[in-house]
């Protein structure tokens, strides 16, 4: 992705709607030719790919008078399955609603959907499906069941029909018996100005079953350390909630879209928060 090139085609190429993953925003922020840039025929912006931390949606509103919208899909769905509409009030957190065409539930362990407002699984059915996985029965089977995708996240959905990714289900921490949302605490960590990205993430724990860890960057150019971070996390959230360790790291790991790949840091965690005997 190349920052300089697209702020310099937003603002001379006409262009009034961009989409991008969070990765991609932050870097238009974070980038010298988009300090003080104006673009001036842009009217829509929308995310995806990625959650998208809300410290970046504010400050591209307030820089760039534009409020970013977010959208959410899989490869499984042919990408979409929530989005906004033109002239749709936004919410904040929210994927917006679900698309023409397709049906979605959320659901609990058992398969019984939940009341609204509370969390669970987000399943979905349409035309934009998938038939399956290319020469992966078993794969397809547990995916897909009676026609629903099994979307692997967990989410809401209040009275309006407004959908709210809260997590992965993979990726959900299960500490001593409490459940514990990696995002929420990511959250937290991206109001500190100096952070690049962060990501949280379960390791196993003979006592606890799992416990909470945490890798950050911060921004070109600024300093940060793991004592600061662990302060303003004791401020903001319940003990339980709180990272065994953070790290801080010159880069986290990101895939081609720009998105964290978690897994590679839970790959190497004793490496990255151990020291070496």
């Amino acid at each position: 992705f190349e920052a300089a090139a697209v702020i310099e085609a937003l603002k001379n190429q006409n262009i009034t709607v961009f989409a991008g993953t969070p990765t991609m925003f932050f870097h238009i922020l974070s980038h010298r030719d988009g300090q003080g840039a104006q673009f001036e025929t842009l009217k829509r912006a929308s995310c995806g790919g990625a959650p998208l931390p809300l410290e970046i949606r504010d400050e591209f509103r307030r820089r760039f008078g534009i409020v970013m919208t977010e959208g959410y899909g899989l490869t499984e769905s042919t990408v979409s399955l929530c989005g906004y509409s033109e002239g749709m009030l936004p919410k904040a957190g929210s994927v917006g609603v679900p698309v023409p065409g397709v049906e979605l539930k959320i659901i609990d362990e058992s398969g019984e959907h939940v009341s609204l407002g509370d969390p669970g699984e987000i399943c979905a059915k349409g035309p934009n499906i998938m038939a399956g996985y290319w020469n992966r029965p078993e794969a397809t089977a547990e995916t897909i069941q009676d026609g629903w995708l099994h979307t692997g996240d967990i989410g809401i959905m209040d009275d309006h029909g407004y959908v709210f990714v809260i997590d992965r289900k993979k990726d959900l921490i299960i500490k001593g018996g409490y459940n514990i949302y990696p995002r929420e605490i990511e959250e937290i960590i991206y109001q500190i100005p100096q952070v690049n990205m962060a990501a949280v993430f379960g390791v196993p724990d003979a006592a606890k079953g799992e416990l909470v860890y945490a890798a950050v960057s911060p921004r070109d150019g600024q300093t940060l350390t793991s004592e600061e971070i662990m302060r303003h996390l004791r401020a903001k959230l319940a003990k339980y909630k709180l990272p065994q360790s953070v790290v801080v790291l010159d880069q986290l790991p990101t895939g081609p879209t720009g998105k964290i790949l978690r897994r590679e840091l839970k790959t190497d965690w004793k490496s990255l928060f151990v020291p070496s005997k």
